[in-house]
């Protein structure tokens, strides 16, 4: 959901009400991963005997929090970006949040760097991730 706002961000789309048009957005993959997760749960509420009475308080559970969840991710999440979210290029931030972000764009720019590298040389990276786990192999036996 959050990502959703975000998104609507980059496009230029601010204004409070469009921001909650998120959740329709999301609508269509998250209730079917919903219902299918609490189908999952349905043959433990039908199994027998002690274990089945294990496994029921279980799925009730679980069900109960997964239907929880998702009333969250498509209710309040989105209420809550559209009111806390900021539009970054507006906020201004302090040196400490300045100093931390220099260090993330840093760390960033050097796996940028290190990917590039093992992308260019990949037969030495798994030469060496072969003799690695077979040396892993030969200290485990």
């Amino acid at each position: 959901m959050i990502e959703t706002s975000i998104a609507f961000w980059r496009k230029a789309i601010l204004q409070w009400k469009q921001r909650l048009w998120a959740p329709g957005r999301l609508d269509l993959p998250s209730s079917p991963l919903t219902v299918s997760l609490i189908a999952v749960l349905i043959p433990l509420l039908f199994m027998g005997d002690i274990v089945g009475r294990l496994f029921r308080e279980f799925a009730v559970t679980l069900a109960v929090t997964i239907v929880i969840s998702a009333l969250v991710s498509l209710t309040l999440t989105p209420m809550m970006a559209a009111r806390l979210l900021k539009n970054p290029k507006t906020v201004k931030h302090g040196r400490v949040y300045q100093a931390t972000e220099r260090a993330y764009e840093r760390v960033i720019e050097w796996y940028g760097t290190t990917l590039r590298w093992v992308l260019k040389t990949p037969d030495h990276h798994v030469a060496g991730h072969g003799g690695g786990a077979g040396s892993d192999s030969f200290i485990y036996m």
